[in-house]
């Protein structure tokens, strides 16, 4: 049964991805003493990694959607390293690339 966290984000229409597997030898997480460092995490739409400069070759509107596959991949390891993301209760820190 999904927690109220997968709920809100299935309201939200905001369905995330399989979680990447690492390109490079990196773990996507590590899970120690109840503290989840997610690496950092790079947007993907339908298993592609967007690239590019906001101005440059992606429009405003495609930078957003970058950053938003961002966080959606974020969450996707998150998801993958607790098992359910209602058990995350903090979050100290957020990077995307």
């Amino acid at each position: 049964m999904p927690g109220k966290i997968e709920e809100k984000l299935k309201k939200l229409n905001i369905q995330l991805p399989d979680p990447a597997a690492p390109v490079a030898s990196y773990s996507p997480f590590v899970l120690t003493n109840n503290l989840l460092f997610v690496s950092g995490q790079g947007p993907f739409r339908n298993g592609k990694l967007i690239t590019g400069k906001v101005g440059l070759n992606l429009s405003i509107e495609e930078g957003q959607d970058a950053a938003k596959a961002c966080g959606e991949m974020i969450l996707s390891q998150a998801r993958l390293a607790c098992g359910d993301l209602d058990k995350i209760k903090k979050c100290i820190k957020i990077g995307g690339f």
